[in-house]
């Protein structure tokens, strides 16, 4: 009987020390990974709008000599427009804009690739009313953006100020 004992004793006393090396090893790959969390929020991440479509919008501005302002992104497919016009004090809705909508468009299955297209202002009957595709824009048709800046300027859409008065 005692050297049944003796066995379970020696036996607990291994797996004891194997569990607390095991807990130190943790311990330590713990400490590891909340480093490498800090050091991951520190990370540089640049956003599309950041990355693409404010450098866009300086170069549209640079090129018609108006100044611009950035809307969005919105809803689920990131709509981000870029208006351009004279006063940036008085609301864009106001006074005449060149405007265009854009959005991102995913080449690669892990999203690491982006293409950029932008809404034609043409409108498909896909989503039906009051849906998530129809709330979310998804019945505007995109194209892909050109390549050139005389290119997508000239996909510009001009519009009047609005003429009734907000309540």
């Amino acid at each position: 009987m005692l050297d049944l004992l003796d066995k379970f004793n020696s036996l607990s006393r291994r797996e004891r020390e194997q569990r607390e090396s095991l807990e130190r090893k943790i311990l330590i790959r713990e400490a590891q990974v909340a480093r490498l969390k800090k050091r991951l929020a520190k990370a540089p991440w640049t956003g599309w709008v950041e990355g693409f479509v404010k450098p866009l919008a300086e170069a549209l501005s640079e090129k018609v000599g108006l100044p611009w302002q950035i809307s969005g992104p919105f809803g689920l497919g990131c709509n981000t427009s870029i208006y351009l016009c004279e006063d940036m004090s008085v609301p864009t809705c106001d006074q005449e804009t060149l405007s265009i909508t854009l959005k991102p468009h995913s080449v690669s299955s892990d999203s690491s690739e982006y293409t950029i297209v932008y809404l034609t202002g043409e409108m498909t009957d896909e989503y039906q009313k009051g849906s998530t595709g129809w709330l979310h824009g998804f019945n505007c048709v995109t194209a892909t953006l050109p390549d050139t800046l005389d290119e997508i300027v000239a996909l510009l859409q001009k519009s009047p100020p609005r003429t009734e008065v907000p309540v």
